[in-house]
C-alpha cells in the first residue's frame, strides 16, 4: 500500500510539471524582437555646448533610412521599438560637419545611450568667404515641427506614405498606418485644408499623392482654436506644390481553388479636395465531395 501511493504521488507531480505554462522562451523571444533603443545627447566638440534641434537620420546597415527626428532644447534625441540589428545614424546641423555615428544591438545589448555625441564645428576659411542659403530640412515652431520635404534628398521615394516616414514624431507600418506619438487618432488636412481624400482609408489617400508633390509636412501637437477638436494625437497638413493634386490608385485580387474563392477589388480616385473610394469583395464556395466514419472506444 505505501508503495503505490509514492508511485501514485511521483505521478501526480510529474503531470503537474508538464502542464505549468512555459513563462519565459516563446514570449521573451517575441518581445525582444523589437524592444531595441537607441538614445543620446549632441554636443559641441570644442565647448561642450549642446545642439538643439539638430538632424538625426537613423538608417539600417544597408543604407535603408528607419525614420528621422530632431534633438530637443537640451540636445537630447531617442529612437525606439527597434529590431535588434546593425545601425548607423547620421548628424546634419548647420554650420557642423555631418557626423556618423554606428550601433550595433543584439540580444546582450537592446538599450543603447551615448551620453555625449560629439559633433565637429565646420571648417571656416578666412581668405574667402561665401554666403549661401542653407534651406532648412526641419523647423521647429511654437505649435508644431515642419519637415520640408523639397530642401532634402528624396529621390526614390514613391508617395507620401514614404515621405511621412522622414518625418519626425511619425512612424509608419508595411501596411501604410501613421501614428503620432504611438496614436493612430490623428486628423489630416491638405494645404490646411479637410480633404475628402482623406474620408476613407488614409493609407490608401498617402499612396496616392506622389512623393514629388509634396512640399512640406507639418505636424502639430498643440493645435490652437482654428483647429477643431479631432485628431487626439494630433494633426498632420501635407503642404504640396500645387494647389490642386489629383491621384489614382487601384487594387485587384483573386484566387481561383477547388475549395475556396476569393476575388477583391480597390478603386482610389481623388482630385483636388474630393475623393472617391470603390470596394469589392467576394468569397464563395461549396461543400466538399466524400464521406467520414467515427469510431468510438
Amino acid at each position: 500500500m505505501k508503495t503505490n501511493l509514492i508511485i501514485f504521488a511521483l505521478f501526480l507531480s510529474g503531470l503537474l510539471y508538464a502542464q505549468r505554462p512555459n513563462m519565459g522562451g516563446f514570449v521573451g523571444k517575441n518581445a525582444s524582437l523589437h524592444n531595441g533603443q537607441i538614445s543620446g545627447k549632441l554636443v559641441d566638440a570644442k565647448s561642450g555646448e549642446e545642439l538643439a534641434f539638430a538632424n538625426v537620420r537613423l538608417f539600417r546597415k544597408n543604407d535603408i533610412l528607419m525614420e528621422g527626428t530632431i534633438t530637443d532644447e537640451k540636445g537630447a534625441f531617442q529612437f525606439t521599438k527597434l529590431g535588434l540589428a546593425d545601425y548607423y545614424f547620421l548628424v546634419n546641423y548647420i554650420g557642423y560637419e555631418e557626423t556618423r555615428v554606428d550601433i550595433s544591438l543584439n540580444k546582450n545589448k537592446t538599450f543603447v545611450y551615448l551620453k555625449k555625441v560629439k559633433v565637429e564645428p565646420g571648417a571656416v576659411s578666412l581668405d574667402e568667404v561665401s554666403i549661401n542659403e542653407d534651406r532648412p530640412v526641419y523647423e521647429s515652431k511654437m505649435e508644431k515641427i515642419v519637415y520640408n520635404a523639397e530642401n532634402d534628398l528624396n529621390e526614390g521615394l514613391d508617395d507620401a506614405t514614404d515621405v511621412l516616414r522622414k518625418t519626425p514624431l511619425l512612424s509608419v507600418d508595411l501596411e501604410g498606418n501613421v501614428n503620432l506619438r504611438g496614436s493612430s487618432n490623428i486628423k489630416f488636412l491638405v494645404n490646411g485644408k479637410e480633404s475628402t481624400f482623406f474620408s476613407g482609408s488614409a493609407a490608401d489617400a498617402l499612396q496616392m499623392i506622389p512623393a514629388e508633390q509634396v512640399k512640406s509636412v507639418e505636424v502639430i501637437t498643440s493645435p490652437t482654436a482654428k483647429y477643431d477638436g479631432e485628431g487626439g494625437a494630433g494633426i498632420i497638413n501635407i503642404i504640396t506644390q500645387q494647389k490642386q493634386i489629383s491621384g489614382f490608385k487601384s487594387t485587384i485580387n483573386g484566387s481561383v481553388g477547388t475549395r475556396v474563392n476569393k476575388q477583391s477589388l480597390d478603386l482610389n480616385y481623388g482630385k483636388g479636395k474630393f475623393g472617391i473610394s470603390v470596394r469589392g469583395r467576394v468569397r464563395y464556395g461549396w461543400p466538399l465531395s466524400g464521406e467520414q466514419t467515427y469510431h468510438r472506444f
